[in-house]
């Protein structure tokens, strides 16, 4: 009983998924996070590349690359990249992997200066 219990919930939950990433930003970025590569973190030193050189088309060209994530992993639509739920999923994104991409600068600095 237990055991069918916990398989009815975990199928439950499963399934969920593409529902709560169409209605939560959080739920989306955080599957985004989990199907994200090495690829994807060197698209987003990309993304800041470019944006802090003010390439305002390359930047934006590089961050259309996550918008594949989103739809084929997430349950996001097209249509659905230009909704405000898309964009703060982007945000939590960018400010996952700026963390990321920051904390391994710093740790080859500190390798560096050994």
């Amino acid at each position: 009983m237990i055991r069918s219990l916990a398989a009815a919930s975990l199928a439950i939950v499963f399934t969920a998924i593409p529902a709560q990433a169409e209605t939560d930003s959080q739920v989306l970025a955080a599957c985004m996070i989990e199907h994200s590569t090495e690829t994807d973190v060197a698209a987003m030193k990309s993304v800041m590349l470019h944006a802090l050189q003010d390439h305002e088309e390359e930047a934006t060209a590089s961050l259309l690359k996550f918008a594949f994530s989103a739809t084929s992993d997430c349950g996001m639509s097209l249509s659905d990249l230009n909704t405000p739920l898309f964009e703060d999923a982007m945000q939590i994104y960018g400010e996952h992997f700026g963390t990321v991409i920051m904390e391994r600068a710093l740790s080859f600095l500190g390798e560096f200066g050994k």
